[in-house]
């Protein structure tokens, strides 16, 4: 994946979505790859959710000043 740029200030109400769009293409081609190597759809979905989950969770650690578990 090229490295997505944000062409929208902090401010714009349109700058999650077009992160979005950023990044999709190699979200879907990770999913895919993982479904073509065996795993199920499912499994997938949970193991990504999963992953963006915790990474999630660390940033608003940092955010409060707290050491990521």
């Amino acid at each position: 994946m090229d490295s997505p740029s944000s062409k929208e200030p902090v401010t714009d109400p349109d700058r999650l979505y077009e992160c979005l769009l950023e990044v999709e293409p190699a979200f879907t081609d990770l999913a895919e790859r993982a479904e073509m190597a065996g795993w199920s759809r499912l499994e997938v979905a949970t193991a990504l959710n999963g992953l963006a989950f915790a990474r999630m969770t660390m940033l608003r650690q940092m955010e409060d000043g707290d050491r990521p578990h």
